[in-house]
């Protein structure tokens, strides 16, 4: 039994939050919780005094996002080193680099002070703090954002130190910050929890060097370094951030293609706004698409490798880490052939099956007519026949049109993956490490599942943001709370009710297939 207990959240999404000076939120906020979260704290607090064991909290993933900070600086007053704002960046936002990534930063945190007063406090507490970076909030692999963010929350820390007494102390604050880790991919408890965002089970989110993320560009000057980014992220930031400027909702549906359908049947206009914005987008992901034959690129997997080796050697499985490291998809984009291939290949297949249809349904109506016209001599049954066959070969066309070119419940987009995925990843970790649980983020779905024929347990912790998700809205609201607690070994899946001020186990439906 470990001395600690943990709770694990997943994909909070933060971003700009509200803005202080008009102190109107953002329309590409997600998070809406920051009171709520802090009670929750409390509320773990309390848990722990009455127990004498410690929390570790351990945010697996999107605990911020980066993607949706769209703010530049005032390009008059940018700070030493600054990149310049390309026209680029004014229209869809800053890059990747070490000092926008900073900056990103600290517009998050300026948008949620009562949620980062209430992280300060739980480590003042005595309790631990693990974040793991996912796709949203992969520039946690730059040092200077580990840094920044260390000496904000210290800033949060002595504001609430100096209210509780005079001076502050520093040794309290030291130690609350030493309770703070940043780490590159996983945590891991042996024989108990394994934890992990998932998105590298993801092909449209999978990173190259998920743990050396550096984009080595030509054209960028020297020193001004980017993360080589995946096609999921050029999707958020050239298309679908233009979509939730004018439609809010947008990233709130469990599904891009239901959100899509929806639009289809009640909002022409945002329709059109879809199409306007999406070939720009599809023209910059082509351009930032391209191969990776440079040695400088070798060197880059080679570090990959060797912080994988590292991540196994510090939990003392170097042969285990590197074997979960091969079960990582190969992102999509390896080159601009690639790219087109996985682009089109789908709506490439429907078209042809489409067309291979009505042509099919053509040769079937040219053999009906000719049997039925020159079957009967009447006039009358000629032609009533060839009306009713007309009409009928019409109908029957728009119905095999609208079925063959439906969103299919197998699509995925930019964070749909797919749950099966994530369960069979989960039952190859836990069968690589022994581990009793498992657990990711990533796909914004709650999951509970035991592995087959193990002791074993798999959880999805879902996401803190809002989620419109038709098959499931019985027994998850439109926003709800979701984490995993493992409280003396023993974990379970529950969301934070805060009217009740208190954790209720979760409901999670069966698989269709099981009943």
């Amino acid at each position: 039994m470990t001395a600690c207990d943990f709770v694990v959240l997943s994909d909070l999404h933060l971003s700009e939050g509200r803005d202080p000076s008009s102190q109107r939120v953002s329309r590409l906020e997600n998070f809406f919780l920051d009171g709520p979260f802090q009670r929750m704290l409390c509320h773990l607090h309390d848990i722990a005094q009455n127990r004498a064991r410690k929390w570790i909290l351990i945010l697996n993933g999107d605990f911020m996002d980066f993607l949706r900070v769209t703010q530049i600086p005032d390009p008059s007053r940018l700070p030493p080193g600054f990149p310049p704002i390309s026209p680029t960046k004014a229209r869809y936002g800053l890059g990747t680099s070490p000092a926008e990534s900073k900056w990103q930063l600290e517009r998050i945190f300026e948008g949620h002070p009562e949620f980062f007063q209430g992280l300060a406090r739980f480590l003042l507490w005595g309790h631990q703090l693990v974040i793991l970076k996912g796709n949203h909030d992969v520039n946690w692999f730059w040092p200077e954002v580990r840094y920044r963010f260390l000496e904000l929350l210290e800033d949060y820390m002595r504001q609430l130190d100096r209210n509780e007494q005079p001076g502050g102390d520093d040794e309290r604050i030291a130690q609350a910050l030493d309770r703070v880790e940043i780490r590159p991919w996983v945590y891991y408890v042996p024989d108990l929890l394994y934890v992990e965002h998932g998105n590298q089970y993801d092909p449209v989110n999978a990173f190259r060097n998920f743990l050396y993320p550096m984009l080595l560009d030509p054209e960028c000057p020297a020193g001004r370094y980017e993360i080589d980014l995946p096609f999921g992220s050029f999707f958020i930031r050239y298309f679908f951030n233009k979509i939730e400027a004018r439609d809010s909702t947008a990233a709130n549906y469990i599904r891009p293609s239901s959100y899509f359908s929806t639009l289809l049947g009640r909002q022409f206009y945002i329709v059109w706004n879809v199409a306007r914005n999406y070939l720009p987008s599809f023209t910059r992901t082509w351009q930032k698409t391209r191969e990776r034959p440079d040695g400088r690129y070798r060197d880059i997997e080679s570090r990959n490798r060797r912080l994988v080796e590292e991540t196994g050697e510090e939990y003392e499985k170097p042969e285990a880490f590197v074997r979960i490291a091969a079960l990582h998809e190969a992102p999509i984009g390896g080159g601009r052939s690639e790219f087109l291939s996985r682009m089109l290949r789908r709506p490439l297949r429907r078209l042809l099956i489409t067309v291979a249809g009505l042509v099919g349904l053509s040769f079937l109506w040219s053999f009906l007519a000719e049997w039925i016209l020159g079957s009967s001599t009447s006039l009358l049954v000629r032609s009533t026949a060839s009306l009713v066959l007309n009409y009928a070969f019409i109908f029957a066309g728009i119905l095999w049109f609208l079925f063959s070119l439906r969103p299919g419940p197998e699509a995925v987009l930019y964070r749909e993956s797919d749950p099966r995925v994530l369960r069979a990843a989960a039952a190859r970790i836990a069968d690589i490490l022994q581990v009793r649980y498992v657990t990711f983020g990533h796909s914004h779905m709650e999951d509970l599942w035991k592995v087959p024929g193990r002791d074993t347990w798999y959880f999805n912790t879902g996401t803190w943001t809002p989620v419109l998700d038709a098959e499931n809205r019985i027994v998850r609201p439109a926003l709800h709370m979701p984490a995993l607690l493992v409280e003396g070994g023993q974990a379970r899946l529950v969301r934070w009710n805060d009217g009740c001020g208190r954790f209720e186990d979760l409901p999670v439906l069966k698989d269709p297939e099981e009943t």
